[in-house]
C-alpha cells in the first residue's frame, strides 16, 4: 500500500498498464476503482490483477 499526497492510502497494481491508468484518474474515480477492486477480490475470490483487467 502507499500513501498519495492527500494523504489517502492506495494499492500499486502489480500490472505497469493498469497501474499507468489508474495513476491518471482524478482523486474520486481512483478511489472509487481501488474500493470496485477490493471489494470484487473480497467478495469472488479473484486476484487483484483479473479483477483490475475486467474494471
Amino acid at each position: 500500500m502507499t500513501r498519495s499526497s492527500n494523504g489517502v492510502a492506495g494499492l500499486v497494481s502489480v500490472d505497469p498498464v493498469i497501474a499507468a491508468f489508474a495513476a491518471g484518474l482524478d482523486a474520486d474515480a481512483r478511489e472509487f476503482f481501488e474500493e470496485r477492486s477490493v471489494i470484487v477480490v473480497y467478495e469472488e475470490g479473484l486476484s487483484r490483477n483479473e479483477v483490475e483487467r475486467m474494471a
